[in-house]
């Protein structure tokens, strides 16, 4: 959704490395941060640098890569995809030698929880489909297929 806005606002988005002993520690004061609106780059950088005195935080730069997506900050646009996370679920399954389909799944399959197939790992096949709804985010077009997939966890 912040991506959208930011996209569609042309603003660029920064990131910044929170060191965990900040994020873990007890606090004995309240702590406030008011996030900056808008596409002021000075004001994105006076908070950056105050940031970066008071806190343990190391300043990433323009944002390229978030949670498993590549964002790509471009004149034309901010621009996402998931190919690395995608690769990485593909080897981590052992499906990375497998041939690319346009069409994930057949019309009208139904699927059943019984049959004469070979049994899976129900923790394996759980953690497969948590990795694909997560990839649904930028694949769309792999949604109805992960549902299918999901009705059967």
């Amino acid at each position: 959704m912040i991506i959208a806005l930011a996209s569609q606002k042309h603003w660029k988005i920064f990131q910044m490395d929170v060191k965990s002993a900040f994020l873990n520690g007890i606090l004995e004061e309240e702590v406030y941060v008011e996030q900056p609106a808008g596409n002021s780059l000075d004001m994105i950088n006076e908070l950056r640098e105050d940031m970066v005195k008071e806190f343990e935080m190391i300043n990433l730069g323009l944002m390229s890569y978030f949670l498993g997506i590549e964002v790509q900050q471009t004149e034309r646009g901010i621009f996402i995809n998931q190919h690395r996370y995608a690769d990485g679920i593909l080897k981590r399954f052992k499906m990375d030698n497998r041939n690319p389909i346009l069409t994930p799944v057949e019309e009208k399959l139904k699927l059943t929880k019984y049959g004469s197939g070979e049994l899976v790992n129900s923790t394996d096949f759980k953690c497969l489909v948590g990795c694909l709804r997560y990839l649904t985010a930028t694949r769309p077009d792999i949604m109805y297929a992960v549902g299918l997939v999901y009705g059967m966890s």
